[in-house]
């Protein structure tokens, strides 16, 4: 068996930026990032984690909080100061350009493409509670009527960060071919689309993926549609534990990714377990190749 790491693994930087800035008794507002495992390692480090609607039962005055980086709305930040919380804003630089972005074109109806229930999507309507919000399964027949309805007003589009930039793209086409005035923001996360990228070059390489990250992680979720549109198998586990390693050795070539807020330790743990499941139980050697 060869098995292969896409080019890029690990925390992104602003990932990594957000998690190291939990620290024993500070707290955080929300998850930081979206990834399980992690959560609960800061909280074993002494992390607290609230919500919302915890900011004024909490006794917050001249305590540190960190907004995760999904951001926040700015009724958050209101509420945070009126608390006296002293506020370490770890929000994406991204996730922040979609939200300012969100609020400087008032006459234009700004239309969101993401998930509705997704918490950087909560922050990018703060900044327009006009706005519209659709799904990145929008088809053309819905993109049809809504230029329609909307052909006396100019459209301004924003995608979530983590969409996959073939999906944004062939969505920004549809508006643009049925209505004359839209504006493009380009929000998707550079970050994203390079582990994007590695993940194409990687499913030529291989027969089989393993996408190590948290189902509740958007950018994970986008690499699973990608590896299924090149038509690789694949699945997602939160660690090594979830792996299927008897259906898994049957791949003579596996792949091992992750997405942005997946820590590269929980992709090393997969592979030496892959590799000692497959050594010691099928006695066959193991490659690995980096890239």
């Amino acid at each position: 068996m060869k098995i292969i790491y896409s080019d890029v693994i690990g925390f992104c930087p602003g990932v990594n930026e957000a998690v190291y800035a939990c620290k024993k008794d500070n707290y955080c507002l929300g998850e930081v990032i979206h990834n399980s495992e992690t959560i609960e390692r800061l909280k074993m480090l002494g992390t607290q984690f609230i919500e919302e609607n915890d900011i004024y039962s909490t006794n917050l005055e001249n305590e540190d909080i960190v907004i995760r980086a999904h951001g926040v709305e700015p009724k958050v930040y209101k509420k945070l100061k009126d608390a006296k919380a002293n506020i370490i804003d770890k929000t994406c630089p991204n996730v922040k350009k979609a939200q300012i972005l969100a609020g400087l074109y008032p006459l234009t109806k700004t239309i969101v493409i993401g998930d509705v229930k997704h918490p950087e999507i909560w922050g990018v309507l703060g900044n327009n509670p006009d706005a519209l919000v659709f799904s990145k399964d929008i088809d053309e027949e819905a993109i049809k009527m809504i230029s329609s309805n909307l052909k006396n007003t100019s459209i301004h589009l924003i995608g979530q960060t983590t969409l996959l930039e073939s999906t944004y793209n062939n969505i920004c086409k549809l508006f643009k071919k049925y209505h004359n005035k839209v504006l493009v923001s380009n929000t998707l996360c550079p970050e994203t689309k390079k582990r994007q990228k590695a993940l194409k070059k990687l499913c030529k390489k291989v027969d089989f993926i393993i996408i190590v990250g948290d189902k509740k992680s958007s950018n994970t979720n986008q690499l699973k549609i990608l590896a299924d549109n090149k038509e690789v198998p694949s699945i997602i586990v939160n660690n090594a534990h979830e792996l299927n390693l008897d259906e898994i050795s049957n791949y003579k070539k596996v792949g091992i990714a992750g997405g942005a807020s997946t820590p590269r330790y929980l992709l090393e743990e997969v592979y030496n377990m892959l590799a000692m499941h497959v050594n010691v139980l099928y006695n066959k050697k193991v490659n690995i190749c980096i890239k």
